[in-house]
């Protein structure tokens, strides 16, 4: 649907179960490192694997892993 639409997509291979309580204890460190970064405005939403809708907060949804 997206390269119907004009974007370049790709299938990922995605080795582990990331979005898992396995990973909770990484969630806290991970989304301070990413609040340290100079995020930009984005011109296509960025959609979640997890709840498949438009991240709002990009750091703290990419953080969560559940």
């Amino acid at each position: 649907m997206a390269r119907a639409e004009g974007f370049k997509s790709m299938v990922l291979d995605v080795p582990g179960a990331f979005h898992s309580p396995a990973i909770a204890a990484a969630e806290e460190p991970f989304l301070a490192a990413l609040r340290e970064v100079a995020w930009q405005d984005v011109t296509v939403p960025v959609i979640s694997g997890l709840t498949a809708a438009p991240f709002h907060d990009i750091p703290l949804e990419l953080s969560r892993a559940s």
